[in-house]
């Protein structure tokens, strides 16, 4: 068999989309929402989503560490956690000293949720701008499970809904409809 016959046998094969090459690294994810079935429409209501949850994040992100670094953070609260953690990953069970004669964090708040961030102290990733960025991250990522109950509810709204002439025109448009309320969600 020859090159050419070798050759003419395999399919051919398109370049990549720009949208392809996009969506590849989030295929893990996308894969656990999106369903064969399911109209592209609900794709790119999640990309969008992502994408806005993203961009939130890093975007307050960004502003928490400038503000800190420009002296513009409430000191007491940040330097509170930030030396409650530090101490923690030293073996002093978030132990502080900015409220003396109150020498543990667990006197004014119970957060055992900061727990999961002493392993950063660990490795001495810890630090103030840390803190803000785990809470501006926190919060952005909120947009999701709102995301996903109104995709519930428009899905079962759409499939209660008489078929009006309305519903009709609105039904490819819904997924995108939905971003409303994660929207708003990051925006207040």
């Amino acid at each position: 068999m020859s090159r050419r016959d070798n050759h003419s046998t395999n399919q051919p094969t398109t370049p990549p989309t720009i949208l392809s090459r996009l969506v590849s690294p989030l295929s893990p994810l996308l894969s656990a929402v999106y369903a064969p079935g399911r109209d592209a429409g609900r794709l790119l209501s999640t990309v969008c989503c992502l994408l806005l949850i993203l961009a939130f994040a890093i975007f307050f992100s960004v502003l928490a560490v400038q503000q800190h670094l420009a002296y513009q953070t409430n000191g007491l609260d940040l330097g509170n956690v930030d030396q409650a953690l530090w101490n923690t990953a030293q073996g002093r069970f978030l132990y502080f000293t900015l409220m003396a004669p109150v020498e543990s964090r667990l006197a004014l708040h119970v957060e055992p949720i900061l727990l999961l961030l002493v392993p950063l102290y660990w490795l001495h990733l810890g630090s103030p701008a840390m803190l803000l960025i785990v809470q501006a991250s926190v919060v952005a990522l909120g947009a999701w499970p709102v995301y996903q109950l109104v995709m519930v509810n428009c899905e079962q709204s759409m499939i209660n809904a008489p078929r009006s002439i309305l519903a009709s025109h609105l039904s490819p448009l819904s997924p995108l409809l939905c971003l409303v309320f994660p929207l708003a969600y990051l925006l207040l």
